[in-house]
């Protein structure tokens, strides 16, 4: 029973899925075949091209058809079967400024039969020569190197201005299972130029096609500048094209301007006044522009040069102020550098470079300038030790210089007397310079440097010529013989020698008187 009924399920079984075969080959069998020729069938081939173009010579299975008004052919075959794929360009120029390339050969749903209905996909590419005009730029076009060129589609072409160029105009593109027709537009989005010159283009984006001259017009580029100087200074007002910034604190300022190549010219000074001395005196030495961070923005950075004013004060090593006057000269150095200053100066703020920017690989830094003083000179005479002292204008608008002079006390008294006596007396400096000073009881004499001096004592009726070495606070105590003291000498021996000529007459007159006394004897 078992076996029997296994049998019978079989057969059943195989008889419904026959039944459900003959239900789907019934329909597929019976379908006309409207949709594809039959092997070996002739018709006609209708073309349309996508961008619709006339005169576009094509090969339809070895026979050559020429597009029309409306971009359309039609050609008889002999087989329509596979027609697409015997569909070739015959010719690749539409005219002198005009190539086309066949990119699809897209079939279409046949609306009747012997009937075979194809898309033709095209590119149109147009040759245009490339010039440029100043536009409102100020640059001129013999400037321009070259001008990149940027599709639509996001083709990218470089090329040069006068140059004859070939840009793809329209493309056909498939689109939801139909050919579309894009036309291609250019656009000049960046100008290359001999010289570090920031420009752009004006105008819409281009259509290559039937345009055998594209004129690229310059525009200067507005944006934003930032400057910092080095050093960072406060308040310093400089002139950016026809814009005016002053910096901060922080030595920056950023300023909008309507063209970037204002920054290839280092900026003007406008606060250059000299005419103060108290003041700081700055001068622009050069300017480097770093690449931007983000667009439409230039970082300026400006060097400039930092005098400042400093007063010199000269004092003695107990602290007492030696008039500026009685400097003759004044010598600093700064790395092999001499800076001599001279007396008319000397009385008066002295501007001394503080600070000088340099320029390390492209890079402007700050270099803090300090000097030593290496010569300080009074009657001819060197009065410091060279490098000892030293002297930043950056931080000190007064200079304080220690000068190793000393004071001379002269004291002249009489030789023979011993009493004080006052005597213009000639002070010869080690230089050979010679000072006339009225010697009182006692005559003292400031700042003289380190020497050997000559004091002449004019009062002296002869010498009077003392050598004095001055290292220290120094006495001179001068004993001479003055005129007064011949005087007195000299009626001295006067009084002597009639002494002893009255002495010598009467010894004589004793002698005569006794001669006789003797001969009576």
């Amino acid at each position: 029973m078992i076996i029997r009924a296994r049998r019978a399920w079989s057969r059943a079984h195989r008889a419904v899925v026959v039944s459900v075969v003959s239900m789907l080959l019934v329909p597929t069998l019976a379908m006309p075949m409207s949709s594809a020729a039959a092997p070996g069938r002739s018709g006609t081939v209708q073309l349309q091209t996508v961008p619709a173009t006339p005169g576009v010579r094509l090969d339809v299975a070895g026979t050559i058809v020429t597009t029309g008004a409306a971009g359309t052919a039609n050609v008889a075959v002999s087989d329509l079967n596979g027609v697409a794929r015997r569909v070739t360009l015959a010719g690749s120029r539409l005219n002198a400024d005009t190539t086309v390339r066949m990119t699809h050969v897209h079939p279409a749903p046949h609306l009747t039969s012997h009937v075979s209905r194809l898309s033709i996909g095209l590119a149109l590419t147009s040759t245009l020569s490339l010039r440029v005009a100043s536009g409102t730029s100020g640059v001129s076009p013999g400037q321009v190197r070259a001008i990149r060129l940027h599709a639509v589609t996001g083709t990218v072409h470089t090329a040069e201005p006068g140059q004859t160029v070939s840009l793809l105009a329209r493309r056909a593109v498939l689109r939801h299972g139909s050919l579309v027709t894009q036309r291609v537009t250019w656009a000049a989005d960046r100008v290359i130029t001999t010289n570090p010159v920031t420009v752009t283009t004006t105008g819409p984006r281009f259509d290559p096609l039937d345009h055998p001259v594209w004129i690229v017009s310059l525009a200067p580029v507005a944006g934003t500048v930032t400057i910092r100087t080095v050093p960072k200074l406060a308040g310093v007002t400089l002139g950016l094209g026809s814009v005016t910034v002053t910096t901060s604190r922080a030595g920056t300022v950023t300023v909008p301007v309507s063209d970037l190549n204002v920054t290839r010219a280092p900026p003007k000074l406008l606060d250059s006044d000299t005419t103060d001395p108290a003041r700081r005196v700055v001068r622009v030495m050069g300017a480097t522009t770093t690449g931007p961070r983000v667009p439409r923005q230039r970082h300026l950075l400006v060097a400039l040069a930092v005098s400042r004013p400093v007063t010199f004060r000269f004092v003695d090593p107990h602290g007492k102020t030696i008039p500026a006057a009685r400097v003759q000269r004044m010598q600093l150095s700064q790395s092999g550098r001499t800076i001599t200053i001279r007396r008319p100066q000397l009385g008066e703020p002295v501007l001394l470079p503080s600070v000088e920017p340099q320029k390390v690989h492209d890079q402007w830094l700050a270099r803090r300038l300090r000097y030593s003083v290496t010569g300080v000179w009074i009657g001819g005479g060197n009065t410091v030790f060279a490098g000892r002292q030293r002297v930043d204008p950056a931080y000190a608008h007064s200079g304080r210089v220690t000068l190793s002079v000393y004071a001379l006390t002269v004291t002249v008294h009489d030789a023979l007397l011993g009493r004080p006596i006052t005597s213009r007396t000639v002070l010869t400096y080690p230089s050979g310079r010679r000072d006339s000073v009225r010697a009182t009881a006692p005559a003292r004499i400031e700042g003289l440097p380190r020497g050997l001096y000559q004091v002449h004592v004019v009062q002296a009726a002869f010498g009077g010529r003392y050598p004095v070495l001055v290292s220290r606070n120094t006495d001179a105590d001068l004993r001479v013989i003055t005129r007064a003291d011949l005087a007195v000498l000299g009626t001295s021996l006067l009084v002597v020698a009639a002494a002893m000529v009255l002495i010598g007459k009467h010894l004589n007159r004793r002698r005569q008187r006794r001669a006789p006394m003797e001969d009576r004897t």
